[in-house]
């Protein structure tokens, strides 16, 4: 083996514990997952959430009260929106930034278009 491949050897090894990183914390944030996801698509989603938890935080809601698996939610637009079996990363991640955008504008004073 030489060098290139120990060092390409040596990055998909770590490109697939980043992704079984990234896997671990979607799923302990209430994200399903099929196994299929790429890491790519795997860290698409992960910025999704991540933004879609911003805009829940910037209204003043609580991630605890508004998981998921919450029985009783504040509203539930605070709650991130399920992936549906049939439904791809890529139309989950774009559902999820349409659900942010609704809490983005939400917090927003009336008349403001931005």
């Amino acid at each position: 083996m030489d060098e290139y491949e120990h060092r390409d050897e040596i990055a998909a090894r770590d490109e697939a514990r980043a992704a079984e990183t990234l896997r671990g914390q979607l799923m302990q944030r209430g994200v399903r997952l099929f196994g299929n996801e790429s890491p790519d698509e795997l860290g698409d989603v992960a910025d999704e959430v991540d933004r879609f938890d911003a805009a829940r935080a910037a209204l003043g809601a609580d991630s605890m009260r508004n998981a998921p698996d919450s029985a009783l939610p504040e509203d539930p637009s605070l709650v991130l929106p399920a992936r549906r079996d049939d439904e791809s990363v890529v139309r989950y991640a774009a559902r999820i930034n349409a659900a942010t955008e609704l809490l983005r504008r939400a917090g927003r004073p009336s008349g403001t278009n931005r």
